[in-house]
């Protein structure tokens, strides 16, 4: 998928209070253009929803999967705060398709809670302004193939908390000593240097950084 803005708002009302900063880079496998991952954030004046996806394989077969969970998770009637019912309702749309790997979070605005679930091999974890690193689970599976009874996890972000989610283009394996300035960047910086410094060149690659600024 292109790196373009993934982003929907609901206007200049949220852009006048708004407490998070975002971003999502994509990098297509090899010489392709488009790819099978899908870094998407919505915001709503409730929250805002962050899905990061990945689907089997690449190129224009996998890319026309991940338009179609796009088109999915951007339905203005979908409760995207109840994550485990929108990872249900992606699964069963892609039975008998080609399926992928999720992570699905919802970060309330007013509170900092947030609520994850995830299935397959993408990766989220929550680097906060003071204290250690928190990794948020993903159960084994495939949506749209065998899949696990979703699980779900909640967190409270504060001030300056950085939270990344990442297809597994992107090596799970980095230490905040290897990107000490994670924390600092904005989240545009973040989300790029993680795909340009710990990316796979034999996958496609994305990753989206979400900054609780409040």
């Amino acid at each position: 998928m292109s790196d373009h803005p993934d982003t929907l708002g609901s206007g200049a009302d949220l852009a006048d209070e708004r407490i998070f900063d975002h971003a999502v880079h994509n990098r297509p496998y090899g010489n392709l253009r488009i790819s099978g991952d899908l870094g998407l954030v919505i915001e709503r004046p409730e929250g805002v929803f962050v899905a990061i996806i990945d689907v089997l394989g690449h190129g224009p077969s996998a890319n026309t999967t991940a338009r179609q969970i796009e088109l999915l998770l951007t339905q203005p009637d979908l409760d995207v705060r109840d994550v485990t019912s929108v990872l249900r309702a992606l699964h069963h749309a892609l039975l008998d398709k080609r399926g992928c790997a999720a992570g699905l979070a919802w970060c309330d605005r007013a509170t900092g809670k947030l609520r994850y679930t995830a299935v397959g091999n993408t990766a989220a974890r929550c680097f906060p302004a003071v204290g250690k690193e928190v990794r948020l689970l993903s159960r084994d599976g495939t949506l749209g193939a065998a899949v696990p009874t979703p699980r779900e996890e909640s967190l409270t972000l504060s001030p300056g908390d950085v939270l990344v989610l990442y297809t597994d283009g992107v090596s799970d394996s980095f230490k905040l000593s290897d990107y000490p300035l994670l924390r600092g960047d904005s989240a545009e910086v973040v989300a790029r240097t993680l795909v340009q410094r710990f990316g796979k060149t034999h996958d496609d690659a994305t990753a989206i950084c979400l900054r609780w600024k409040r």
